[in-house]
């Protein structure tokens, strides 16, 4: 089991930047099943990975993602630290796994998503983000610019009804 989170934690590794541009927008569309709107945040950290806020009208979720694949269906736990600026770190319990065909992600719904919104919002200088993987003692960070980020959150934050 342990081997299996080993290669699977390195399969994740192999698309890592340490420090890089990002560039923050904001997608909108119309949510059939609730009648509101759906959005997706993302944050670029560089061409192959980036951060991620996903609503609908009752859900929100946060999540490192990078291009890759994996042959299996399964998850990791990870622990998730966000840092913006000069802010505490939020710390948020999530999965790593496959989010789609073309991406993994390290994600989130649980814990104070809200809060580091907020502070992308009113954010200077960086947004920091590490994944720790206790079961294999693995530990990546990345660094993601914040230009951008103020007009994109607000854009997200209408959208989903958040007040932040």
């Amino acid at each position: 089991m342990k081997r299996n989170l080993l290669k699977f934690v390195s399969m994740a590794t192999l698309v890592i930047s340490c420090s890089a541009q990002a560039d923050w927008a904001a997608q909108v569309e119309d949510d059939i099943f609730s009648g509101g709107k759906q959005a997706m945040l993302l944050g670029t950290i560089a061409d192959a990975n980036g951060v991620t806020f996903d609503c609908t009208h009752d859900t929100l979720s946060m999540a490192y993602i990078e291009k890759g694949s994996l042959s299996s269906e399964s998850s990791v736990p990870v622990t998730m630290i966000v840092k913006v600026d000069n802010n505490a770190p939020v710390r948020f319990e999530g999965a790593f796994s496959k989010r789609n065909e073309e991406y993994l992600q390290a994600s989130t719904s649980v814990g104070d998503i809200k809060k580091v919104l907020s502070q992308l919002k009113q954010a200077k200088s960086k947004m920091l983000v590490g994944l720790s993987f206790d079961a294999v003692n693995k530990k990546m960070s990345f660094t993601a610019d914040v230009e951008g980020s103020t007009k994109a959150v607000n854009e997200f934050a209408k959208a989903c009804e958040l007040n932040i």
